[in-house]
């Protein structure tokens, strides 16, 4: 008795249009990329520093962090009596995430402003922003980052630039304040730290994060498992695992319902 249910209904089952194995398959794959759009930060992503998303996300954060520069510069443009910086003229190059770190490439002029020795030169130094110690919350709820420059990078002069007695005092100066401390709003704030989390391997707070799932969905039904998005929790191991289980019986099925859907026309 127990056989021949088994038997009847394994036979309604092949009795079943494969189209409707392949819509229960799409569905499969919809229902648990939902789900794991739910939990993204269950998932470990280790290339995901390398997505088209993050270029365009590293564009948007340069021209902000631009503006962010260009504002504290006004306030203090100052690197020694005579030589100052022109706020106007500071552009973000370009953004380097270094380990657990953001690296804000910064050029700007440097004007001497003394007319007997009047010179202005272009300078680009790289900021470094630790991201486990750059965010401070003061009372007024403004988010402040603190970025030291790379001394090791950092050339006051070009090679060969004529320096004169009077530009001692400069020689000796440092940079302005006001650019290796910077005053950021809470969501300037959160868009770092949605740009740095990626490098670290959880960039669910960059957009595309279904569309990301739908991918992970897909290849794990399929069993393809690329190995570019890995579950790290006993219960992102646990979906993953079990779609991969429907995702193999419900290929058998299809399989199975398409032969015995030929033989019917035959």
């Amino acid at each position: 008795m127990k056989s021949f249910f088994y038997f009847g209904m394994f036979a309604w089952l092949k009795r079943v249009t494969p189209w409707a194995y392949v819509l229960a398959y799409i569905i499969t794959v919809m229902i648990f990329a939902w789900i794991y759009a739910l939990i993204p930060e269950d998932f470990y992503h280790p290339y995901a520093k390398y997505e088209k998303e993050m270029s365009q996300e590293a564009v948007l954060l340069r021209d902000r962090l631009t503006n962010v520069f260009r504002e504290s510069a006004k306030k203090d443009p100052t690197i020694s009596k005579l030589v100052v910086i022109d706020p106007d003229e500071i552009v973000v190059t370009a953004l380097k995430l270094d380990g657990n770190d953001l690296v804000v490439n910064l050029r700007f002029a440097v004007i001497n402003t003394d007319k007997r020795n009047h010179w202005e030169m272009i300078q680009t130094i790289p900021l470094r922003i630790d991201a486990k110690s750059f965010l401070r919350m003061p009372a007024s709820g403004v988010v402040l980052m603190f970025a030291g420059y790379e001394k090791k990078d950092w050339k006051l002069f070009p090679k060969g630039f004529p320096v004169q007695n009077n530009d001692a005092e400069f020689l000796k100066a440092g940079l302005p304040r006001s650019l290796y401390v910077i005053t950021l709003t809470k969501e300037d704030a959160r868009k770092i730290q949605s740009f740095l989390m990626p490098n670290g391997g959880s960039p669910q707070e960059i957009p595309a994060t279904f569309g990301r799932m739908i991918y992970l969905s897909i290849t794990t039904i399929t069993t393809l498992g690329y190995g570019d998005i890995v579950p790290l929790t006993d219960r992102s191991q646990f979906f993953t695992g079990i779609e991969a289980t429907v995702g193999v019986i419900l290929l058998g099925l299809l399989i199975s319902s398409m032969v015995a859907n030929r033989e019917r026309v035959q």
